[in-house]
């Protein structure tokens, strides 16, 4: 039954021209299905002689040199089970792809984890390291038979449509980029067999690609991956006949999709700063290759990668990098070795930014303490699902040389659903709930409905701090529908005020949960007061509202209080959330100071604080 209603629910989003588009595509595919010899007959239009291929016979790299990062010097010779479900331990079916039940609540697991080998980075790494060693590692030999062992495998075990592997197009499309790589350092001792086994994988893997292109309102980062797996295929070997029409769809799409994925201001449309990165990398790759071939770059291209990464720029942490807003599944355009960014990512800046397409603003201090606020006052992601965005409206991440208040993540995909609805829940961010519900409606793992506005109100620059003021409307389709008002100041002295007032008509039961880093320590002092502990800061937190709970990794009566470190990955983690029952009003107020509170000082500044929310 969820399954009809999720295909309905589908449906809705849908236009007539996709909806046409959808139905052609499922009456070809089951032709495939029933038909093999359809498409098993694509790989006779591929030329036999490797003699015909300009890149096999030539004898030094086209993508290399490109910068690296330090590779650990150290592998693993273990045999890969590719059908191997790594969370449950079963085995994924071999049959025809398009058949294989892989949305949550097949019996098998997270097919995220089991492409993940299969994308081939890790054998690339490997490649890398060969390469930055100059063909001088006593493994040398053994890495280059090892990786070719493993790719054979990977090829001979996974036929053309036949396992999990073929699914999604977009895995194949990051397959071709690392096979590329792979092919083009280990050049010199490669044997003819296996070139033609790989080149025959890359051809059929460009051609599955163009049958399954993410478009329409499947657009998002898979799209990037596919068409720049596209461009790697059509301009490293154009001798495959469809080499040219696969060049121009593939830059056509990619040059559409640089204005619409990576907005005006530099931010990403899906709200998930992980696949930001991942599409900024993407281009990258293209901007690289095309230089390379010495092809025309589009002007687009390299504007919207160099705003992009700006963007990002103002929001890196000095100890973890990429804030967690979104979705994050710890995957890469090819390597977290490459260094594909414009210049080197800094966290050193002083000042206020705010970003109005994207919806964030940034507040950073640099003395005395290293100080950073983001304040998420965006949209929930891209329309029409909205499918990598978490409800996290008026949120807030606050570092002081360590995160504070942090972000949990997102921990899975296709695992227990239950864990999927909680990490990208209103609930487990830093911002209100209202009657225990989510700011937007989830509808699927990744799809939402009735998404939520967001107002970026006011920025007041005080001469001893700033003050920021937003609001959202996630809450009006209640029956008595509330409105959230959110004001925030902050200063270079590790000041912290939030005003949070809750408006409109009904009674209500609502809950401000603040998410603490793992590595803190949470002290009660009294009821409203605690004491954080966490590298040399020592702060003390204010919460006032409601009655506080100090949340500890629990799942009953609810899940609460967990963070995800990485993909997979769950621990349980503090979480203060303040809980009361509203009528027409409320108002909660959270205090953060690095020194004991003065109350007398803290009352002055609330009245600031509202006065300006008048």
């Amino acid at each position: 039954m969820k399954n009809i209603f999720w295909y309905f629910f589908r449906l809705r989003l849908m236009s007539l021209p996709e909806i046409i588009h959808q139905i052609k595509q499922g009456f070809i595919f089951q032709i495939y299905r029933l038909l093999p010899y359809t498409y098993q007959k694509w790989l006779n239009n591929m030329p036999d002689s490797l003699e015909l291929f300009s890149f096999v016979s030539e004898k030094h790299s086209h993508l290399l040199p490109i910068r690296l990062k330090d590779i650990p010097q150290n592998f693993d010779l273990k045999n890969i089970d590719w059908h191997l479900a790594p969370d449950t331990g079963k085995i994924w079916p071999k049959r025809f792809s398009l058949s294989i039940p892989y949305r949550p609540g097949n019996i098998y697991g997270d097919a995220r984890l089991v492409w993940e080998k299969a994308r081939f980075q890790e054998l690339a790494n490997l490649a890398f390291l060969y390469y930055l060693k100059d063909n001088k590692l006593e493994e040398a030999g053994e890495i280059v038979n090892y990786i070719c062992k493993i790719v054979s495998s990977w090829i001979d075990e996974n036929p053309p449509l036949r396992g999990i592997h073929y699914i999604s197009a977009m895995e194949c499309g990051l397959r071709i980029i690392a096979l590329c790589f792979i092919l083009d350092i280990l050049r010199k001792r490669l044997s003819s067999a296996f070139w033609k086994k790989v080149l025959k994988t890359i051809y059929f893997h460009a051609k599955w690609i163009e049958k399954r292109l993410s478009l329409f309102s499947s657009l998002g980062n898979h799209t990037i991956a596919e068409c720049t797996g596209l461009l790697y295929a059509s301009l490293l070997f154009p001798e495959f006949p469809e080499a040219k029409r696969w060049y121009k769809k593939a830059l056509k799409i990619l040059e559409k999709e640089a204005e619409h994925q990576i907005l005006p201001d530099g931010g990403g449309i899906e709200q998930a700063f992980w696949y930001h990165k991942f599409v900024l990398d993407l281009y990258g790759l293209v901007i690289h290759l095309l230089k390379n071939k010495k092809q025309k770059i589009p002007e687009v291209f390299e504007k919207q990668w160099e705003r992009g990464h700006k963007f990002l720029s103002f929001f890196y942490n000095k100890k973890e990098g990429i804030p967690d807003i979104g979705d994050r599944d710890d995957g890469f355009a090819l390597s977290p070795y490459l260094k594909l960014a414009p210049k080197k990512e800094s966290f050193k800046w002083e000042g206020i930014k705010t970003f109005f397409h994207s919806g964030y603003t940034v507040v950073s201090y640099q003395s005395p303490y290293l100080i950073k606020l983001i304040f998420d006052h965006g949209p929930l992601g891209m329309p029409p699902a909205y499918g990598h965005g978490h409800a996290d409206a008026l949120s807030i991440l606050f570092n002081i040389e360590e995160d504070i208040f942090i972000d949990p993540g997102t921990y899975t995909y296709g695992g227990d659903q239950r864990w999927r609805k909680y990490f990208r829940s209103t609930s487990a961010h830093n911002t209100i709930t209202v009657d225990g519900k989510d700011q937007a409606v989830q509808k699927g793992t990744f799809i939402w409905d009735k998404p939520y506005n967001c107002r970026f109100l006011n920025c007041i620059k005080l001469e001893n701090g700033v003050i920021l003021i937003a609001e959202h409307d996630g809450y009006k389709r209640l029956f008595s529908p509330v409105k959230h008002q959110r004001a925030i100041y902050i200063n270079k002295n590790g000041i912290l005020l939030i005003l949070d007032q809750i408006k409109g008509k009904g009674k209500h039961q609502i809950e401000l949960n603040w998410h603490i880093n793992p590595k803190a320590n949470v002290i009660k002092i009294e009821d409203k007061l605690f004491q954080i502990n966490i590298g040399p800061i020592k702060g003390m937190l204010f919460l006032k509202g409601g009655k506080v709970f100090l949340v500890y990794g629990v799942e009953n009566p609810k899940i609460q209080g967990w963070w995800s470190p990485r993909y997979n990955v769950r621990k349980p983690a503090p979480v203060l959330s303040v809980l009361t029952n509203m009528e027409d009003f409320h108002e909660f107020i959270t205090f953060f100071s690095l020194n004991r509170i003065d109350f007398d000082s803290f009352k002055k500044l609330v009245k600031q604080v509202k006065d300006y929310l008048k």
